[in-house]
């Protein structure tokens, strides 16, 4: 049975705290915010636990402890700290010797403090309904099955990283090494194809039809027409057309990020004179291979590598140069193509001249320009650097052209992370397989698990809604094994639950409506009221937005709104004429009867609004609680009009019925003082919309308490 819980905190929000936690257990609540309001409480209620703030007793709390125990008048009592007064650190064991309680104040440590402190307890088991938490589930079975096979993978797992390790990792830097040389050498294998490429042009450019006569004369416009088309059809960059003093006759170059067939002309350019491979060829010397030379240049309009020959006339005579030129950015993006690898070309005072790289590449020490033009026949030279947060190592070999002769030095640079990309066949295969194994295990592991679980895991959270109050759940039984049989025989047992729950409110609600009858046949007067009256505020809270359940203990509340009148004696309830001060003092006492009738009966706690509170008002002056305002639970404010209205519009022994008009007049002029407005307000429009639906059938078990707002403090 429920208890009578005094809670008495200097705080606000703790002595809100603590009433709701005993509210919420089914206790009857007094407050208090002083001692003197204590006092009152204990006299009048005889509270059978009170929890008391230590605070309320100052400095003084040594000698007002006992004091305070001795007159409880045999209730259990429990001490609370508010949080805000600082302890003394001398009084610190004393107070925890009291088993005083500390703030914050959850539901856990209260039920710990009531079931360990000697000054408070639960109520017996005999006198309280035992309902155990759920037990909170720990170790999930389908954990237990699947972590075996989460062990067998993560063992294959450093079984396979061992085999890698050894088969693949431990050759990775010789591996990487044989790379990078091997880039080195197909970087030296393509510039020789090109330099190809561009004698091969240059070749078709100096032996053309004309091309003689045409530079002899100096005519730019006939050197442009033979030129342009070969320039053109081999995607030449750069064309030069040199007389005999290093004069540029004719200049064709591409300008970069241009369409194919732009290409700038223009003469007079004396730059050449200062190149060497074009002074050999205006000293008419001929080396071993031949009369072309090569090499790079840093010029105005870019970096390029030319390549030269001479241009000779029908009898052999040197007329002028011609030199057929690429710019060494399209070079290097050509190599990086090639051989994917990023491609620097640096000077032979180290500077980087062209890179495929995003920032530009760090020049070359003196040391390794010595070295690589000194070794290039022997050995290779690398070097680390970085670039974009990324670590590379660079292969370093000289740019030979034509005669072998040094243009330039020529960096070819990969990935130290190169070797590691899946591109590898031995390596992909070892990994794809280990993965696989470990993804079959894995899997092999949760089908299992799930295929086991998954019934369990229906019946966990069936078993949460019936918990809830939900007797419609039913389980999926398939199969004739132990959880199939688990699952027919849950079912069976939700069906049997849900009948006899079905039973029981119908017999309760046979029970309530069957009191209401006796006062109606007690009282003939009102006969007919309680039902007016029920399905008329039960229609009206659906209008204000009340849900299907709690319409039903709305419905309850009203059924049995009068039924403390049981204790009102005939000759009060029947009197023909007005009531005296005394005999309207009985009158009054009828909501506290209501409560002390209908709170021990569990289900009907939710209901408990419009019995113990319809006779409150708007403004305070009601009774037996003096609650005003939106203190007054929503379903006793809506409730109050519906009776008054009714009461009004019916004969009673001290007065005759009322006209319609009057009774709203009555209405409208009441709101704010003896009715919540709002309510008022819509239960016009209700009746101006011309009637009510049907009436809301009683069988639904559910226990809401918020229709409340607030428990009914009345002992």
């Amino acid at each position: 049975m429920a208890e009578k819980v005094l809670v008495a905190q200097l705080n606000p929000q703790q002595l809100q705290a603590l009433a709701d936690y005993f509210q919420s257990r089914g206790d009857l609540v007094w407050t208090a915010s002083s001692l003197k309001d204590v006092g009152k409480v204990v006299q009048r209620y005889h509270p059978d636990l009170i929890l008391l703030d230590v605070g309320f007793f100052g400095d003084n709390w040594q000698k007002a402890v006992p004091d305070f125990q001795a007159g409880a008048n045999g209730a259990r009592v429990m001490f609370t700290g508010n949080g805000h007064r600082r302890w003394p650190l001398g009084k610190h064991s004393q107070f925890t010797e009291l088993g005083v309680l500390r703030p914050p104040f959850n539901e856990r440590k209260m039920e710990k403090a009531l079931g360990a402190s000697s000054n408070g307890s639960s109520p017996h088991p005999s006198e309280t309904e035992i309902r155990p938490a759920p037990a909170r589930i720990r170790f999930p079975i389908r954990s237990k099955i699947t972590l075996p096979y989460v062990g067998l993978a993560m063992l294959l797992a450093t079984v396979a990283a061992f085999v890698v390790t050894n088969v693949v990792l431990d050759t990775i830097e010789e591996r990487f090494k044989n790379s990078l040389i091997e880039t080195g050498r197909l970087a030296a294998e393509w510039t020789v194809k090109e330099e190809d490429r561009l004698l091969e042009s240059l070749r078709l450019v100096a032996y053309s039809t004309g091309m003689a006569e045409a530079t002899a004369a100096g005519d730019a416009e006939q050197l442009r027409a033979i030129v342009l088309p070969f320039a053109l059809n081999s995607g030449i960059e750069a064309v030069e057309i040199l007389d005999l003093n290093a004069m540029s006759l004719l200049s064709l170059r591409h300008p970069e990020d241009s369409a194919l067939e732009e290409y700038a002309a223009s003469r007079g350019e004396t730059i050449f004179q200062d190149w060497l491979f074009v002074q050999i060829i205006l000293a008419h010397q001929v080396d071993e291979i031949g009369d072309k030379y090569a090499g790079v240049v840093q010029a105005p309009w870019g970096d390029f590598f030319y390549v030269s020959g001479p241009i000779l006339d029908g009898e052999g005579k040197l007329v002028g140069v011609a030199l057929i030129g690429e710019r060494l950015s399209s070079m290097t993006s050509a190599l990086r193509q090639a051989t994917l690898a990023q491609t620097t070309v640096y000077a032979f005072d180290g500077t980087p001249l062209a890179t495929t790289f995003m920032e530009a590449a760090d020049p070359l020490g003196a040391e390794y320009v010595s070295g690589i033009l000194a070794q290039q026949d022997n050995q290779s030279y690398l070097r680390n650097l970085r670039s974009t947060n990324i670590d590379y190592s660079e292969i370093l070999t000289s740019l030979e052209a034509r005669g072998g002769l040094d243009v330039a030095i020529i960096g070819s640079s990969l990935p130290q992370t190169f070797l590691v990309q899946p591109s590898q066949i031995t390596r992909a295969q070892i990994f794809g397989l280990a993965a696989l194994s470990i993804l079959l295990v894995i899997g092999a592991g949760v089908l299992v698990a799930n295929r086991i679980t998954k019934p369990l895991l229906q019946v966990v959270q069936a078993s949460s809604e019936v918990a809830k109050g939900n007797l419609t759940v039913k389980l999926e039984t398939r199969g004739n094994d132990e959880l199939a049989t688990l699952g027919s025989a849950f079912n069976e047992m939700v069906t049997s639950l849900d009948r006899s729950n079905r039973e029981l409110m119908d017999a309760y609600n046979s029970t309530l409506e069957g009191w209401s009858k006796a006062l109606e046949l007690r009282d003939e007067d009102t006969e007919g009221h309680t039902q007016r009256v029920t399905d008329m505020t039960v229609f009206l809270a659906r209008r204000m937005g009340f849900s299907n359940d709690d319409l039903v203990q709305i419905k309850r509340g009203a059924l049995l709104h009068d039924i403390g009148k049981m204790g009102v004696p005939d000759a009060i309830l029947n009197k023909p004429g007005p009531l005296s001060e005394e005999e309207w003092e009985v009158m009054r006492k009828h909501p506290i009867y209501a409560y002390q009738m209908l709170a021990p009966i569990e289900y009907l706690k939710p209901a408990l609004a419009i019995p113990c509170c319809h006779h409150e008002r708007w403004d305070g002056t009601g009774y037996p609680l003096g609650w005003k305002g939106y203190d007054i639970p929503l379903p006793a404010r809506i409730f109050a009009v519906v009776d008054v209205w009714d009461a009004l519009r019916s004969d009673r022994p001290y007065r005759g019925a009322w006209e319609e008009e009057r009774v709203l007049e009555y209405l409208k002029e009441n709101k704010g003082t003896h009715f919540d407005p709002e309510v008022v307000d819509e239960f016009l429009k209700m009746l101006a919309s011309g009637g009510y639906q049907d009436p809301v059938v009683m069988h639904t078990p559910a226990m809401h308490m918020a229709t409340l707002r607030r428990m009914v403090p009345l002992g």
